[in-house]
C-alpha cells in the first residue's frame, strides 16, 4: 500500500522474511507444487507454485508477422510472453505489458493500462514498440494454427513458440 502505515508494514514483513531466510536449515519437496523450508527452530514456511490461468497460451512466443508483414528486429527477435493473467511484448527498444482476461473460449481482452519502460528510442525502434503495443491491446481473438499463434482484431499478430534450446555439451 502507498500509504506510510503500508509501506512500514510491508517493511516489517520482509524484515521477518529475511531473518527466515537467514537462519534456513533444512527443505523438502513433497510434490511438484510445493516446497517446505525449515528454520533452524523449527518453524516452517510452505510455499506453492502458482497455478498458470491459460497453460496453453503461456510461455515466450516469438512474433513473426503483425499486420500481415514480418517484424524485423535488428538485436533481438521481437518477442511476446504469457504470464499469470499478464501479456507483454519487447523488442529492439522497451518493454511493455498489461493485464488480460479470456472472457470466453477463443476470445481475450487486454486492459490498460500498459506499463513498460520508457528508454529513449530511435524513431524505428519507437515505431515497433508502437505497432507492437497496437496489435497487444487491440487483439479482441484467438485461434492456434499448427504451431502458430494467431491473434485477431487491429492490426493482427501471427507467434510462434521459439525452438527449444540445445543442451547437449559442446
Amino acid at each position: 500500500s502507498a500509504t506510510p502505515a503500508g509501506r512500514a508494514a510491508a517493511a516489517a514483513s520482509e524484515r521477518k522474511l529475511t531473518q527466515f531466510l537467514d537462519q534456513l536449515a533444512s527443505w523438502e519437496r513433497p510434490d511438484d507444487r510445493r516446497l517446505v523450508l525449515t528454520a533452524k527452530d523449527g518453524t516452517r514456511a510452505l510455499l506453492t507454485r502458482p497455478v498458470e490461468q491459460h497453460p496453453d497460451l503461456a510461455g515466450r512466443w516469438i512474433i513473426e508477422t503483425i499486420g500481415g508483414q514480418p517484424l524485423v528486429t535488428e538485436r533481438r527477435p521481437p518477442t511476446l510472453s504469457i504470464s499469470m493473467g499478464n501479456i507483454g511484448v519487447h523488442a529492439d527498444c522497451n518493454g511493455m505489458g498489461a493485464p488480460f482476461r479470456i472472457p470466453a473460449p477463443g476470445r481475450i481482452a487486454v486492459s490498460g493500462p500498459i506499463v513498460g519502460t520508457a528508454i529513449g528510442c530511435p524513431p524505428e525502434d519507437a515505431a515497433e514498440d508502437d505497432l507492437m503495443a497496437k496489435a497487444m491491446t487491440a487483439a479482441s481473438a484467438y485461434r492456434f494454427e499448427g504451431d502458430r499463434l494467431i491473434f485477431t482484431g487491429g492490426p493482427g499478430m501471427v507467434v510462434r513458440r521459439p525452438p527449444a534450446p540445445d543442451r547437449r555439451l559442446a
